[in-house]
Parts: C-alpha cells; sequence; structure tokens
C-alpha cells in the first residue's frame, strides 16, 4: 500500500514520513479533522506536520530563567552598573551565564519597607508578571548583539503598587538598560 500525506498527498517514504497516532494528533492539529480519519493509522509528511503543529512562542518564566547562582549573584552587585526608575533599582551585568536564555533575572522586594511575607510576596509576583510580559524586548536586543546578561530587580517604593502601574514602570526600566546595551 503506497503511503500518501494526508494534507499534501505527496507519496511518503522513509525519509520524509511521520505516523501519528490519533492521541497526538489532537493536540498538535486544529479540530477541523474528521473523527474518521483519526481512528486509523495515517500518514503526514514532516513539512505538513510542522505546518499544523506550529506552536505560538510560549510567554513564560521557566526557572532557567531565575537568576539563583550566588556567584552571579554577586557579581552583579559588585559592577555597580544599576537603573533607577521609580519604584525599582535595576542592577545588571553583561556576561556569559550557563543558561539557554539571554537573561536571568533576580526579583526582591525588602524586608524593611514590606514587613509582612504576605505583603512581599504579593509585590513579587506583580514584579515577575510584569517581567514576564515585557522581557521579549529585551531578549530581542540581546540576541542581536549576541549577549547574555544577569538582572537583579529590587523594589524600593514604600507603598504596594497596583498591576498595570508596575507593569508600565518596569516596560520604562527595561527601556533604559536595552538603550544603556545598544549603546556599550
Amino acid at each position: 500500500m503506497e503511503r500518501k500525506c494526508l494534507f499534501c498527498g505527496i507519496s511518503l517514504n522513509e525519509d520524509n514520513e511521520q505516523l501519528l497516532d490519533h492521541t497526538k494528533t489532537e493536540s498538535a492539529f486544529d479540530t477541523h479533522i474528521k473523527v474518521q480519519q483519526l481512528t486509523s493509522d495515517w500518514y503526514i509528511c514532516k513539512k505538513c506536520y510542522q505546518e499544523k503543529n506550529k506552536l505560538k512562542p510560549k510567554n513564560s518564566l521557566k526557572k532557567a530563567e531565575i537568576l539563583s547562582l550566588k556567584k552571579l549573584i554577586s557579581g552583579t552587585f559588585a559592577d555597580k552598573k544599576s537603573v533607577t526608575h521609580f519604584p525599582f533599582k535595576i542592577f545588571y551585568r553583561i556576561s556569559e551565564i550557563e543558561s539557554p536564555y539571554p537573561a536571568q533575572a533576580l526579583f526582591t522586594v525588602p524586608k524593611r519597607n514590606f514587613k509582612k511575607a504576605v505583603d512581599r510576596n504579593l509585590l513579587r509576583r506583580r514584579i515577575k508578571e510584569a517581567y514576564r510580559q515585557n522581557k521579549h524586548t529585551l531578549y530581542a536586543s540581546l540576541e542581536a548583539q549576541k549577549k547574555q546578561m544577569s538582572l537583579i530587580i529590587i523594589y524600593i517604593g514604600k507603598q504596594k503598587t497596583d498591576y498595570a502601574k508596575i507593569e508600565n514602570e518596569l516596560s520604562v526600566s527595561l527601556g533604559k538598560i536595552i538603550q544603556k546595551i545598544e549603546q556599550l
């Protein structure tokens, strides 16, 4: 029996075929494929598979994007390069980090300003979310220059701030960092 791609109809050989069962295809493709086609084994070429299975780039904050090595943290503070835009002070250091991502960030809210852990955690979550939403501009700039950096984002405000203001001010702060990187 000759194997043909379900979508483009080309004849398949061992070089360009991928056999997919219905459990994989339900998550990989749109729901417009009929259920009868999914019940039996069917074939698809690699080109069609890649086109149909394009995943949107995830805008998530992975563990590898969080700065955690004490050596990198102390080195970032020791470098003394910083940007201040109220309510943030961001220390940064351009260096090689062992991460697949162009930047690693650390988020802190001082205990001196917020005695309750609930308040510190709330602000830290808001800052992380704002960073997650706005990191793509920083990543694009770093990837264009083939650099990596570590960031320490410190919340220096004395009062709790709503998410919209945090996101706006963090995006301005990241913009300042991007300008300083491009000047180097």
